[in-house]
């Protein structure tokens, strides 16, 4: 993979082939920002956090993305909220889930999220060097609440065994079973 030049908008924008839309979160006196490609690809929504990697607790820095069957900016705005707000003060773990505690967007009746690697992009895009330094690329994936308690207490491992459409918003829940 070639290093990127510039930040990680112009990098995503150059994958995707088309320039992200703005969506700007406020909260506890924290903004972020959210490029939003839509449909890109065909039928999904792509939402990137832009600034969380300024003041994360991890190592490397990071940077969210989540990937949606729908147009619905909800997801976007709910993904710049949860970063906003835990910017600094969680560290955005693989296997960690995030409870909205409502519904996320009126298209759908998930509630919260888990945190997984980035499945988005090749593999080599996971951890991307910049000029300014590494930017580790995360995915936040929709889930349900029965799901979300089953991940608590299970762990991520028996969600991911089941491979569950991702980005399907409307997907029937996983067995709990």
């Amino acid at each position: 993979m070639e290093r990127p030049t510039g930040n990680i908008v112009s990098w995503l924008d150059q994958i995707v082939g088309a320039s992200a839309e703005y969506l700007k979160v406020e909260e506890r006196g924290n903004t972020i920002h959210v490029a939003h490609w839509r449909d890109r690809p065909p039928g999904l929504s792509l939402f990137a956090t832009i600034g969380l990697s300024v003041s994360t607790l991890s190592e490397p820095p990071t940077e969210l993305l989540l990937t949606v069957e729908s147009p619905q900016l909800e997801w976007g705005y709910a993904m710049g909220f949860i970063a906003a707000q835990a910017r600094g003060r969680f560290d955005f773990a693989i296997g960690e889930t995030i409870d909205f505690r409502a519904k996320i967007s009126p298209d759908s009746d998930m509630s919260a999220f888990v945190i997984v690697p980035q499945m988005m992009l090749p593999d080599s895009y996971s951890r991307v060097e910049f000029d300014s330094g590494t930017i580790e690329l995360r995915q936040l994936v929709p889930i349900y609440d029965d799901e979300l308690r089953a991940i608590r207490t299970r762990g991520p491992a028996f969600f991911a065994h089941q491979h569950p459409d991702v980005a399907d918003v409307h997907r029937d829940r996983v067995a709990l079973q």
